[in-house]
């Protein structure tokens, strides 16, 4: 089996070294490549976690999905990374993120949490304004009409 790790996969300190074949992405590398949890991405790179980029496609995909869902503006490059990576893989993303898992719902990814439970529901979102209340389908910085804060809202849910 094959298994992409995101950061709170790395994170957990879990030992996930047992596994068949490790993947992560260099984004995820440098999120971990600092602080305590060092130690832990270098073994398990000796354990032969292999860090590999997916193609720009397949990130694009991801992106284009995580905008229609909403989900654009909870979600890192390295996510979108990691769940592209997972795609071309056909590997299981191991992750406690539940944006991270609500996207991989939406793709067909297969995905496990490491230290939680994994979502569900898998949720669309929207954006309403804190002013007027105006409803937008995208994020933006502020209120193309009054110019206060948005925020996020759920559009749509669906039971996993």
């Amino acid at each position: 089996m094959k298994y992409v790790l995101d950061a709170s996969a790395i994170l957990s300190g879990k030992d996930i070294s047992s596994q068949e074949k490790l993947y992560t992405s260099p984004l995820i590398v440098e999120e971990v490549a600092h602080g305590r949890m060092r130690r832990h991405l270098d073994y398990l790179i000796e354990a032969g976690l292999e860090v590999l980029t997916p193609s720009e496609r397949a990130i694009k995909k991801i992106e284009k999905t995580a905008a229609e869902s909403g989900d654009i503006g909870r979600v890192s490059s390295a996510d979108l990374e990691v769940l592209a990576l997972a795609r071309e893989l056909e590997a299981v993303l191991l992750t406690d993120d539940y944006s991270i898992q609500n996207l991989a719902s939406i793709l067909n990814i297969k995905y496990q949490g490491i230290a939680q439970n994994g979502i569900t529901e898998t949720y669309k979102w929207k954006f309403r304004c804190k002013g007027c209340g105006r409803y937008y389908d995208e994020m933006y910085e502020t209120c193309m009409v009054c110019g206060s804060d948005l925020k996020t809202i759920r559009k749509s849910s669906k039971k996993q």
